[in-house]
């Protein structure tokens, strides 16, 4: 390939820094970092809301019969499977899947006015 095809192929970049300002519609000053998003850093509003939610959803568990709270505790917080959980509670795999079934059906039924 010929030195003028390679040129054919580059592109123009223009390089800005993020120290450089611009001024809005009402002639505010505002810099590059004032509107570039860090997703690495999550909002103080979702930090709030997503503490509020797990607040919820604990009192929503607390507030299940206790089989269905042990059975919640026991796979969410414990990490056992449906076979285990029946090995603790001496009751059936097949019974542990309806358990687990009716508490997350309450835990929705409950958590759902909070969306």
């Amino acid at each position: 390939m010929s030195t003028s095809g390679s040129w054919k192929k580059l592109h123009f970049l223009s390089v800005v820094s993020l120290d450089d300002s611009w001024e809005d519609e009402d002639g505010s000053p505002f810099g590059l970092l004032d509107v570039i998003e860090d997703k690495a850093i999550d909002n103080p509003q979702n930090q709030l809301m997503q503490r509020q939610t797990v607040e919820l959803l604990a009192e929503a568990i607390d507030t299940l019969p206790e089989k269905e709270r042990i059975v919640v505790t026991l796979y969410y917080y414990e990490e056992l499977n449906l076979k285990e959980i029946g090995a603790v509670l001496s009751l059936t795999e097949s019974r542990i899947c309806q358990l687990h079934s009716q508490a997350i059906l309450r835990l929705r039924t409950k958590m759902k006015p909070h969306r």
